[in-house]
């Protein structure tokens, strides 16, 4: 990667003249080294019934020392970039992290054959329990502020402000007649917390954490898990006579994504969309004749910042996937022999056919290859489905 990149920057007094020239995107650091991992578990195997069913259970705690984190540094040593794989904050990386995984794996099958028809069930559960020892240069806190890593927390926290619910009218002071009244400046006056000039009725509530009566940077806090508690599959093989079949199924339960693209298209301003299409919902968008509970006012300026990073955009990313679903065939040997094939297997493939969550975007496995990110959906291309023939020849 080049370390330098082109760009501007401003000369003079008064700073009107702009100039080209190169800078220096991130820092190296001569130092750092491979990360260290140490690995403990105690488990158990067990077979029964002749071996037709198998339990095996492992406890594990694997301990990441080492770690590469990237060093927050003043902006005159060059300046904040966009990786393609995800926004960061730039700075040199050294090995300062801590982070511990603990949790169960477990896994259990069971086979059977009942004349032509045999069949094996077979389910994997791991549980995880991720948590930051030590951080080592204090908390990182993605730019944008998506996410935050701090001790004693899981590693890319979603972070931001609690949005409790939309402004209704009853949230403000109004006269006599029932007219909402404003204050000097000519802004309604708000029975909550100060949250920003311009605040009215079908905006969003932010929750005043510290209680000082304004909502403010110093109000954000961890609003989502990205890993999940649980990581789960089930397997299914049968066979009869001369066909198989095979169902898989995937799924993650009880961990958070927050939907950056509904932050976007989803909610009716032009402050960070500019010339974007919209999702049909804003024509939903709150009105005095309709007080939505869902969908915030249309205010192309955004004046109360609705499309800040809150909880609002977060959502439940559980989920259950039909991952593989295959049909086999196998000819007869009376048919293939005479060609001195031994075996002639003709299927068909069928993958990620479906997904089971409650996650509004196109997939809640967003897979970001940065781990500081890894929860925040900003478009990713979701798993495509697929369908494929094959054949399988051996002589």
């Amino acid at each position: 990667m080049d370390p330098l990149q082109n760009s501007r920057y401003v000369f003079g007094d008064p700073q009107k003249v702009v100039l080209g020239g190169s800078i220096t995107s991130f820092q190296a650091n001569p130092k750092i080294k491979w990360e260290a991992a140490e690995m403990y578990n105690v488990g158990f195997d067990l077979n029964l019934f002749e071996n037709k069913l198998q339990l095996t259970a492992d406890y594990y705690v694997k301990n990441q020392n080492d770690m590469l984190v990237q060093v927050p540094i003043s902006v005159i040593f060059g300046k904040r970039v966009n990786y393609g794989s995800g926004l960061a904050t730039v700075g040199t990386w050294d090995n300062l992290g801590k982070v511990q995984n603990r949790g169960f794996e477990m896994n259990a099958s069971y086979s059977k054959k009942e004349g032509s028809f045999t069949y094996t069930v077979s389910g994997n559960l791991t549980t995880m329990k991720n948590k930051v020892i030590d951080v080592g240069a204090g908390d990182i806190i993605s730019d944008p502020a998506y996410t935050i890593t701090t001790n004693g927390h899981t590693i890319g926290s979603l972070y931001g402000y609690v949005a409790e619910r939309i402004l209704q009218i009853d949230d403000f002071v109004t006269d006599e007649q029932g007219n909402l009244v404003k204050d000097a400046k000519g802004n309604y006056i708000l029975k909550h917390a100060f949250q920003q000039s311009g605040t009215s009725p079908g905006d969003l509530k932010y929750r005043d954490l510290n209680r000082d009566g304004v909502i403010n940077d110093l109000d954000r806090t961890i609003i989502g898990k990205p890993l999940p508690d649980f990581i789960y599959g089930l397997n299914f093989d049968a066979g009869y006579k001369i066909f198989d079949f095979t169902l898989f199924l995937q799924g993650m339960s009880r961990f958070q994504v927050f939907n950056d693209q509904m932050r976007d298209i989803g909610i009716a301003t032009d402050r960070y969309s500019k010339d974007e299409n919209k999702l049909v919902d804003v024509l939903h968008a709150w009105t005095p004749e309709n007080p939505s509970t869902t969908m915030t006012r249309a205010d192309v300026e955004d004046a109360n910042n609705n499309s800040r990073i809150s909880s609002w955009f977060v959502e439940d990313g559980s989920f259950l996937r039909i991952k593989t679903v295959q049909v086999g065939i196998n000819l007869p040997s009376k048919w293939i022999n005479r060609y001195n094939i031994n075996a002639f297997r003709i299927y068909f493939n069928a993958n990620n056919l479906y997904t089971f969550t409650r996650y509004a975007g196109l997939d809640p496995e967003v897979g970001s290859k940065n781990p500081l990110l890894s929860a925040v959906d900003i478009g990713f291309y979701p798993i495509p489905r697929s369908y494929f023939m094959g054949i399988q020849v051996s002589f």
